[in-house]
């Protein structure tokens, strides 16, 4: 945050000394914002319906199938 504030009143400064415009980006006339699709219920059934369950990693498959010895007591 400290480098960002620093550039920016670097460009202030250089502003002041040069008595020059700040130039912004302007947007074309006719622009209009992006649009997403609603979220329905049936596409994310679908969704949900597509995943795979996750495959697991060796060590996660050894910790499940390994089994402790019986104490006898």
């Amino acid at each position: 945050m400290l480098y960002c504030l620093g550039l920016n009143i670097r460009k202030l400064f250089r502003f002041y000394r040069k008595k020059a415009r700040f130039e912004y980006w302007k947007a074309p006339e006719g622009l209009k914002p992006e649009s997403f699709k609603k979220p329905s219920a049936k596409r994310i059934g679908n969704r949900m319906g597509k995943r795979q369950p996750r495959a697991k990693q060796p060590n996660e498959k050894a910790k499940r199938e390994y089994k402790y010895a019986v104490r006898k007591n």
